[in-house]
């Protein structure tokens, strides 16, 4: 962690950490305090803007050598792939998502592909794991190590999320203990590098998201000796250990997500392989361009076409915080015993209770603001509480009107002429 720190920006609230740039050209600055501001076209990553947008300090160019480095290899990305495909790939590669609209990131969300859009550690071991078989068919010895010894000075250009980071170690330990011939638990490792989380102060809803998926994943490979039950159990356990968590943090749960995932597995996989060697030859090879256009267009529909056949399983109920504290607290008394299956019961028990009865508004008409109607966060969550209710607003997107489907939403920017059924704006 000490030595990805070393590649990470300085805090300092005005300091620039993305520049996004709209159809005109204009270039607008994301500071590290989270505002926007216009800036001038040589302003870069790391530097110092005051209220106006001008520089007051240029930041230092070796330290901020790889962000600097990221944001060009998605600028190069918006110039070669159509939008919004180039937002998602920027997302799922480079760890990008502001660029990512909302609409796209209610669907993936909703569908319970949400996971697929922030480097985690299913996308670092998808790309280890490849270059690893690619290693193993040319006879090389150790090839998981030799993958993630060629990964390693990739890394800055993902952004160095912790979830990135935390995967990236975990495979490199593990890596290390398989093809060096001694005995290892993974348990132990996932010990090792959640202390190391912790020590460094990383610790977040994600990070525990994250840890508790991969403990559901070995709980599987450790206890389960079945190949047909290992089949069924492994796409659902890390959905069902993140559970408490979910529900506590976020409310919303797509009982159909585990499902949902292992469908667009099958996109997801080539598409993230194909955009990461779209990135490393530059997008100079227009093969490799059109096929990420076309894997990612594909990609994004399924995520709609998901979410239209499992939208009934989708419901909302927001746990208390104690609640699922006890239950995870259960699942680890579980764990630490000898019958560490048994730490699939709390979680299953708690999401059935979440799903018979979850918070349910109905029949109920009221006014919501268009900008809080149709952002990412009240589709997400406390929008998806609400069935058969009259909602007006201000302004309705197309695609607020397909996540909150069990409702009526008037525009009011929308007028319905007396005894006449023409629509006029």
């Amino acid at each position: 962690f000490v030595l990805f720190k070393f590649f990470s920006p300085l805090n300092d609230p005005q300091k620039v950490v993305w520049v996004t740039e709209k159809w005109d050209d204009a270039k607008i600055a994301i500071l590290l305090n989270g505002s926007r501001t216009p800036v001038e076209s040589d302003v870069k990553i790391g530097d110092v803007v005051d209220e106006s947008g001008r520089i007051i300090k240029k930041g230092n160019p070796f330290l901020y050598l790889f962000p600097n480095l990221r944001l060009r290899i998605y600028r190069e990305l918006e110039e070669s792939i159509s939008y919004p495909v180039s937002s998602v790939a920027g997302g799922v590669t480079l760890g990008i998502r502001k660029e990512i609209p909302d609409a796209v990131k209610s669907y993936f969300l909703l569908s319970g592909l949400y996971p697929f859009l922030a480097i985690s550690g299913l996308h670092v071991g998808i790309v280890i794991g490849v270059i690893a078989f690619m290693f193993k068919l040319l006879t090389f010895k150790k090839p998981l190590t030799k993958a993630s010894l060629v990964v390693l000075p990739l890394m800055p250009l993902t952004g160095l999320p912790h979830s990135a980071v935390r995967a990236y170690l975990f495979t490199l330990f593990v890596s290390l203990g398989v093809e060096s011939f001694r005995k290892i638990s993974p348990f132990y490792l996932l010990g090792v590098v959640f202390f190391i989380t912790a020590v460094t102060g990383n610790i977040s809803i994600g990070a525990v998201l994250s840890f508790l998926a991969v403990g559901g994943i070995l709980v599987v490979i450790d206890s389960v000796r079945s190949k047909a039950l290992k089949i069924l159990l492994f796409p659902i356990a890390p959905s069902l250990f993140t559970v408490p968590v979910v529900l506590s943090g976020f409310g919303t749960f797509n009982l159909m997500s585990a499902v949902n995932s292992q469908i667009a597995g099958f996109v997801f996989v080539p598409f993230l392989m194909v955009t990461f060697l779209a990135e490393v030859t530059f997008f100079k090879v227009d093969f490799l361009n059109r096929m990420v256009e076309v894997l990612g267009s594909i990609f994004i529909q399924l995520s709609q076409e998901l979410l239209f056949f499992t939208r009934n399983f989708i419901f909302y109920s927001k746990m208390p915080i104690w609640i699922s504290g006890m239950v995870l607290i259960v699942m680890l008394l579980f764990l630490l015993s000898r019958k560490k299956l048994l730490s699939f019961l709390p979680p299953a028990f708690l999401l059935i209770y979440a799903f018979l009865f979850p918070v349910t508004v109905t029949n109920k008409t009221f006014t919501v603001d268009g900008s809080k109607l149709n952002s990412f966060w009240f589709i997400s969550t406390e929008g998806q509480s609400y069935r058969n209710c009259l909602i007006c607003s201000s302004y309705v997107f197309p695609y607020t009107k397909k996540c909150l489907y069990g409702n009526r939403l008037v525009d009011k920017r929308v007028i319905i002429a007396p005894n006449s059924k023409e629509v006029r704006k």
